[in-house]
């Protein structure tokens, strides 16, 4: 550790030690990943960094909004480049609302399901419509922070893609119903939930397994929307 410097925390046997009680706390939360290495992953741009680093220059140095937000994506240029094409495309064509949603997991890799305070009160993950003129990870992010108040996160990876027909009355000028993004984000540290009621009514912390479980038999989605989000997180919990 001597070719390190810290930002955060001087001694590195504080993290060494947090992250290997982690490891021994719930070794299978990771699947096939070194956990120390998962865990260093994620807490790097809030705890320290290595003057060997291989990430480039732009990943290296964490980015903050004017709010003072930590705020880092994996997610390569070129693939957001056409998800925004995409968004633009269903746009102007008025039948599928773009809406982000987040598979947010903690440092312990918990996943965070939300409970919607609207209609038949389904649980489910994070998501929210992106506004007019807003990129999908500046509208990921302003719901995170809006329903959720998680400001602090890194946006790992996108894992799925899908549309679904909304039963009912059109929503914004939109004909047919919403196209979901669906998107892997790590939480830095373990956030202080503070749920906006008028939109959201209850929240929980589950493992992957637990998830998986739970929107499979116990949420009251639409049979249509409970598959999209189990596919959505077996991509993102069983890589």
């Amino acid at each position: 550790m001597s070719g390190c410097r810290f930002s955060k925390i001087e001694n590195p046997y504080v993290i060494l030690s947090f992250s290997c009680a982690l490891s021994i706390f719930d070794g299978r939360r990771f699947g096939h990943r070194p956990h120390l290495d998962r865990f260093l992953q994620i807490c790097r741009p809030l705890v320290f960094y290595t003057q060997n680093d291989t990430l480039n220059s732009e990943e290296r140095t964490p980015n903050f909004s004017e709010r003072g937000e930590m705020q880092r994506t994996h997610v390569p240029h070129d693939i957001l480049s056409e998800l925004e094409r995409d968004v633009r495309y269903h746009r102007s064509q008025g039948e599928y609302r773009p809406t982000a949603v987040a598979i947010a997991r903690d440092v312990g890799g918990r996943v965070l399901l939300l409970r919607s305070a609207k209609g038949e009160r389904p649980w489910g993950l994070l998501q929210g419509k992106v506004e007019k003129g807003e990129s999908l990870i500046r509208g990921l992010r302003r719901e995170l922070r809006e329903e959720a108040n998680i400001n602090a996160s890194e946006v790992l990876e996108l894992c799925y893609v899908n549309h679904l027909k909304t039963h009912g009355r059109r929503r914004d000028g939109f004909t047919k119903g919403k196209r979901y993004y669906y998107f892997h984000v790590a939480c830095l540290g373990f956030p202080s939930i503070r749920l906006q009621f008028a939109e959201v009514c209850d929240y929980r912390w589950l493992w992957p397994r637990q998830t998986l479980h739970f929107i499979a038999e116990k949420s009251n989605a639409r049979p249509e929307k409970r598959e999209s989000m189990i596919r959505a997180l077996r991509i993102a919990l069983c890589r």
